[in-house]
């Protein structure tokens, strides 16, 4: 019959066998034999494994604690993927260097990016509207001036009081479409609700800047006011006004007054 290597209690074998047996730190009794057991662990052996057994324990619990607390985290990162999700923190740290930390900054990056692109096109485009209105203003200036100044020169104007006409032809006419027309509200006298037309505007400056206009000698539109050459009592002649002296403002209401008469010489008064 084979004995057991430990027992609990002595009274588990017969008599004669009590004296193989010591009772060992655990309290418990154990077989005494010479030599090693093959089946049986040395003291040296039996130390280590307990430490083993000890550190394994300990690792499992640890491990056992650490998947508790990652748990949580596994369901919170359900179906991400960690590479995707690497490259897109390095996406945005870029985007931070280049002072993008929210996604309204990204929004203003590219904002900002585009208009520094088109910036250089809409300052050419704008430099491009600006000469164009000039040259479109010249244009109209020269067509203003075209045609007042041949209906003037027709209606006995003074040649060299074409510049002092057209100057004031330009409070009550403009060019639209390539046409001189009247500004908004300058009315007819002789057709009520229409626009004034400019050889109606050249009679009414015939009679009010009559020093502009030749004598008449019988066609064209007379000048009203002419009495025969040279200044009334106490009015102020200057004979071949220059074309500042025409257009001084000054000057203009001193002849509205008639106090001031401008006369050219060679030209009958």
């Amino acid at each position: 019959m084979a004995l057991a290597a430990v027992i609990d209690n002595l009274e588990s074998v017969t008599e004669p066998l009590r004296s193989h047996y010591a009772k060992g730190t655990d309290g418990k009794f154990v077989l005494a034999i010479e030599g090693t057991h093959p089946s049986f662990l040395t003291p040296v052996e039996g130390v280590e494994l307990k430490n083993k057994i000890a550190e394994f324990r300990n690792t499992n619990i640890a491990l056992t604690k650490e998947n508790e607390e990652l748990k949580p985290l596994k369901a919170k990162f359900e179906g991400i993927d960690p590479d995707a999700a690497r490259e897109a923190l390095t996406q945005v740290a870029e985007f931070k260097k280049k002072g993008a930390a929210k996604p309204d900054d990204i929004a203003a990056l590219v904002k900002k990016s585009i208009d520094d692109a088109i910036k250089p096109l809409q300052e050419k485009l704008g430099a491009a509207e600006k000469q164009t209105e000039a040259e479109r203003k010249r244009a109209d200036e020269s067509t203003l001036k075209s045609f007042v100044s041949e209906r003037f020169l027709k209606a006995g104007g003074n040649p060299k009081a074409v510049d002092f006409i057209v100057g004031q032809a330009k409070s009550t006419f403009e060019v639209k479409d390539g046409a001189v027309v009247a500004i908004a509200n300058k009315f007819s006298s002789e057709n009520p609700g229409n626009p004034i037309g400019v050889d109606e505007w050249l009679t009414g400056a015939a009679k009010e800047h009559d020093f502009a206009f030749k004598q008449s000698t019988g066609g064209g539109a007379p000048p009203a006011g002419g009495n025969g050459g040279g200044g009334r009592p106490g009015q102020t002649v200057i004979r071949n006004p220059t074309p500042q002296q025409l257009g001084d403002p000054v000057f203009a209401k001193q002849i509205k007054e008639g106090t001031l008469r401008f006369e050219y010489d060679g030209v009958k008064q």
